[in-house]
């Protein structure tokens, strides 16, 4: 699932109000893992196995603890690009496999 820029009130209005399924293997997580966006009720409808964030150098706070802790408390497997480069994600429409520019690999 790509986020965008989604942020709580989207979230809120756009997407939780409208009672479709959004389980995703994959979340990219929105506003590089500010606070603005991944509310506890949005991560329970969503489940991600895996949470990508796109980060840089930590120069705005992001991505923020409280969103760490959310996705830890899903337990979703955090992927982050300042940490694992560049991350690519393989599918044959079954199985899950995730390569990172650091040389991580996950099989699903």
């Amino acid at each position: 699932m790509f986020t965008g820029d989604a942020e709580k009130e989207s979230e809120k209005d756009s997407i939780l109000n409208h009672n479709v399924n959004l389980k995703s293997d994959v979340l990219k997580v929105a506003h590089h893992g500010s606070s603005t966006s991944c509310t506890q009720s949005f991560l329970e409808l969503v489940q991600p196995k895996y949470s990508v964030i796109s980060v840089g150098p930590n120069k705005n706070n992001s991505p923020s603890t409280s969103i760490l802790k959310r996705l830890k408390e899903t337990n979703s497997k955090i992927l982050r690009t300042d940490i694992c480069g560049t991350i690519i994600f393989f599918t044959d429409g079954d199985k899950l496999k995730i390569k990172t520019e650091k040389n991580q690999s996950f099989t699903e």
